[in-house]
């Protein structure tokens, strides 16, 4: 879910403020080979940086109720995914290369402003198995953003990192159905040996 949910976001952005076949673009990759011959084109690059288990909705139960049974499966985890959207251009030397990568920015931040919750009721065209997405702002300090970027290998580029909350992954298999229990009888003519 975690692809289907980052290219869900990338396209939505993408017809809000961007041309979708054109440049710029919101793309997936990975910000670490930002200098590669591959981005060619000015763009703004959608990176996964961690992937979190939501501990609050960990479900111990193995098992669910369907109809008349009980079905033994594991349980759905929830994950919170922290992405970052970095904005580049192939040609640093070009007098609005860096105003328009602060452009690019601006604008991404402008949609999550306008639009920061996804769900059926203002979103019908969630991928199928994605429920909710919630993006929310990371505030980096300059040392946070110092370790980040000395972590991903690259040069600092105008770039903001959001908190996509809730994705679920659910790729278990049911491994038995049993009836219910609906009766319990207690024998209380217990016999001990010696």
């Amino acid at each position: 879910m975690i692809t289907q949910a980052l290219t869900y976001i990338a396209n939505k952005i993408n017809v809000a403020f961007f041309n979708i076949n054109g440049s710029p673009r919101v793309i997936l990759g990975n910000v670490a080979a930002l200098y590669d011959p591959d981005y060619n084109e000015p763009n703004i690059l959608l990176s996964l940086i961690n992937i979190e288990e939501e501990p609050l909705l960990r479900n111990p139960e193995n098992f669910f109720k369907r109809n008349n049974s009980v079905v033994y499966k594991n349980p759905p985890m929830y994950f919170n995914v922290t992405i970052m959207f970095g904005a580049f251009h192939t040609d640093p030397n070009r007098e609005q290369a860096y105003t328009d990568s602060l452009t690019y920015i601006q604008k991404v931040i402008g949609f999550f402003q306008r639009e920061s919750v996804f769900d059926p009721s203002n979103s019908p065209d969630l991928p199928q198995g994605i429920e909710k997405l919630v993006f929310e702002l990371v505030n980096l300090n300059l040392e946070q953003l110092h370790h980040l970027w000395t972590l991903l290998g690259g040069k600092y580029i105008p770039s903001v990192v959001y908190k996509m909350r809730m994705v679920i992954i659910d790729e278990a298999l049911e491994e038995m159905e049993a009836p219910l229990i609906t009766q319990v009888v207690i024998d209380d003519n217990l016999k001990f040996q010696e």
